[in-house]
C-alpha cells in the first residue's frame, strides 16, 4: 500500500517535507487548516486534499474517500480555499480551480516563514503574494519596492506593498483576513482590500 501524505496549506519546504493528518488539526494557529475553519468563510462541496505520490514524485488531489480527483502532475500543491488551490510547476506558483484548470497562471514566488515555504490562501476573495521568484520572508525581506501585492481571484493586483504578511501567522492572535504591510518606510495593519486599519510604525 503506497504511503501518502496529506499536505497542509501554507506549510513545508518544496519537495522536502510533508505534514500528517494529525498535524492538520494542530496547525490552525498558522492558518493551515483552511477548509475546516469557518473563519475563512470557505464552503466546499467536497474537500479535495493535496496528496504526495512518491512513485512519481508529484502531487495530485484526492477526496475524503481516497479517490483520485486530479492526477499527480504538480511539484507541490496546497489545499483549496474559496475554490482555488495554489500549485507549483517547478518554477513559479499559480492557482487552479477544482477541475485542475489554471485560473491564475504560475507567476509568483513563495514565503519562507520559520524555514517553511508558505503560499497564502485566498481569504474573502484576495490573497497575499510575492511577485518575484524564489522564497522570501514577507515580514522583513524587501527585495525591491512594491514586490508584494494583494491579488483578487483573477490574478489582478488589488494593491502593491514593500512587505506583506498575514497577521494571523504564529501566536500573535491576529485576525484572519488582516495583514501586516509596509510601504515607503511606514508599517500598517491592512485588510484584504489593502485598506489601512491602523499605522503600526
Amino acid at each position: 500500500m503506497r504511503k501518502v501524505f496529506i499536505v497542509v496549506a501554507l506549510c513545508l519546504i518544496i519537495n522536502t517535507c510533508s505534514c500528517t493528518a494529525s498535524e492538520i488539526s494542530s496547525s490552525s494557529n498558522l492558518g493551515y487548516n483552511i477548509q475546516s475553519s469557518s473563519s475563512y468563510g470557505v464552503i466546499e462541496d467536497e474537500i479535495l486534499y493535496p496528496i504526495y505520490y512518491p512513485e512519481v514524485n508529484m502531487y495530485g488531489y484526492e477526496n475524503g474517500k481516497g479517490v483520485s480527483i486530479l492526477p499527480p502532475k504538480y511539484e507541490n500543491a496546497r489545499p483549496f480555499s474559496e475554490g482555488m488551490a495554489a500549485v507549483y510547476d517547478g518554477y513559479r506558483w499559480g492557482d487552479i480551480n477544482r477541475d485542475g484548470v489554471y485560473v491564475i497562471k504560475p507567476q509568483y514566488g513563495a514565503y519562507n516563514v520559520w524555514g517553511m515555504q508558505i503560499v497564502n490562501p485566498f481569504v474573502n476573495g484576495t490573497a497575499a503574494v510575492y511577485l518575484g521568484n524564489g522564497n522570501v520572508n514577507g515580514f522583513s525581506d524587501c527585495p525591491g519596492p512594491e514586490e508584494y501585492a494583494l491579488i483578487d481571484k483573477s490574478g489582478n493586483i488589488v494593491k502593491y506593498f514593500d512587505t506583506l504578511a498575514p497577521s494571523w501567522y504564529g501566536s500573535e492572535g491576529g485576525k484572519v483576513g488582516e495583514y501586516h504591510a509596509s510601504l515607503n518606510g511606514k508599517g500598517y495593519l491592512v485588510d484584504g482590500q489593502g485598506n489601512i486599519l491602523k499605522q503600526e510604525y
